[in-house]
């Protein structure tokens, strides 16, 4: 899969290109990402340079069955939630901002219980480069029921607390009765 996207305008000609890679059966996906490529832009006063960011992640989702069950480990179709509702993904990512000369590393982790009840964590940090080293945790917890998700995230920053809070709808789309 990949995609890419163009845009220009007064300020600079930029463009952003994307590609990822899965494998469901083993439970892995990756993908890189560059946005705001391209040149810039000078005018007669001065010359605007694009933030050019180069991303590069890694996802490993894996279910556990139910107690007193056994895994398939044969690699057959998804898991049946009912025999396997104890899901976890792990996540990894790069990112690179070239023209500041930063460097950032972020990971993650979900638990996913039935797929009702969800836990995650998180840290990011400011590994090379930029005005200051900056460290930053998250957790989070979400709860679904039918078609509503409630979602809930507490980042720590240096010296403030973001709280969020969304509420998703997603009803399924009928089935097909042919």
């Amino acid at each position: 899969r990949w995609g890419y996207r163009l845009a220009g305008g007064e300020c600079a000609d930029a463009a952003s290109l994307g590609l990822t890679w899965s494998r469901p059966a083993w439970g892995l996906a990756a993908g890189v990402a560059g946005q705001h490529l391209g040149p810039g832009r000078a005018s007669a006063q001065d010359r605007v340079a694009l933030p050019a960011v180069v991303r590069a992640g890694l996802a490993w989702r894996a279910s556990v069955p139910a107690f007193g069950t056994l895994p398939d480990l044969a690699g057959g179709p998804a898991p049946d939630r009912s025999r396997h509702p104890h899901r976890f993904l792990f996540l990894a990512q790069v990112e690179s901002r070239a023209r500041e000369g930063a460097v950032v590393l972020a990971a993650g982790a979900e638990y996913e219980y039935a797929g009702t009840l969800a836990l995650r964590g998180g840290a990011r940090d400011l590994a090379r480069g930029g005005a200051s080293r900056q460290r930053r945790y998250a957790a989070g917890l979400g709860l679904k029921v039918l078609a509503l998700r409630l979602d809930y995230a507490l980042e720590l920053l240096p010296f403030a607390a973001l709280h969020r809070v969304s509420l998703t709808f997603a009803p399924r789309p009928p089935e097909d009765d042919a």
